[in-house]
C-alpha cells in the first residue's frame, strides 16, 4: 500500500510538473507561424511572394522571399522561443537615377525619420555619410530598441536599402 501511495505521489508530481512547464513551450512560434509573422510585417500574402526560403539556425528562423509588386528583397530573422522579429532587411531594386543634383544630408535624415517612423529626438547616436560611388545617401543610428541602417538615393530621395536590428 505504501509503495501504491509513493508511486502515486510521484506520478502526480511529474504530471503537475509537466503541467506547469508546457506555457513555456506554447509561447515558442512554429516554422508556419514565424513565415505568417514575415509576410505580415512586409503587407503581403503568400501569393504575393516568390523565392521563400525558411531556414532554421541558432534559435532564430531566417525567412527570405522576393516581393511580386516591386521585386523588393526582404529578409527577416525571427527568436523561435518568443517569435520576437530580431532583424528585418530590405532591399528595394531600383533603377539608378539620373542627374548629378543631390538631396542632401537634412531632407536624407528626414527621409529615414519618415521611413523608420521614429522620432529624430528620441535617436541616441547616429551618422550619415555620401557614397559617391553609389550616389546614396548612407544612415546608421540607433534609439533604446533597435540599429537602423538605411541607403537612401541622394537624386530622387527614395530608401533603395533598409535594416532593422533588435539590440539585445
Amino acid at each position: 500500500m505504501k509503495l501504491l501511495k509513493r508511486t502515486s505521489i510521484i506520478t502526480l508530481a511529474i504530471i503537475v510538473s509537466m503541467a506547469m512547464a508546457a506555457p513555456a513551450f506554447a509561447s515558442s512560434i512554429t516554422k508556419s507561424g514565424a513565415v505568417s509573422k514575415a509576410l505580415k510585417n512586409a503587407g503581403v500574402t503568400k501569393a504575393g511572394v516568390h523565392k521563400l526560403k525558411v531556414s532554421k539556425e541558432n534559435r532564430k528562423y531566417e525567412i527570405e522571399f522576393i516581393r511580386n509588386k516591386d521585386n523588393a528583397e526582404f529578409e527577416y530573422e525571427i527568436c523561435i522561443k518568443n517569435g520576437r522579429i530580431l532583424e528585418k532587411e530590405i532591399d528595394y531594386k531600383l533603377p539608378r537615377a539620373k542627374g548629378t543634383k543631390k538631396i542632401g544630408k537634412k531632407k536624407a535624415r528626414a527621409k529615414a525619420a519618415a521611413y523608420t517612423k521614429v522620432r529624430l529626438s528620441t535617436v541616441k547616436k547616429g551618422s550619415c555619410t555620401y557614397d559617391k560611388k553609389d550616389r546614396e545617401y548612407d544612415l546608421k543610428f540607433r534609439t533604446c530598441k533597435y540599429k537602423y541602417e538605411l541607403d537612401i538615393d541622394a537624386a530622387s530621395g527614395k530608401v533603395k536599402e533598409y535594416s532593422k536590428k533588435y539590440r539585445r
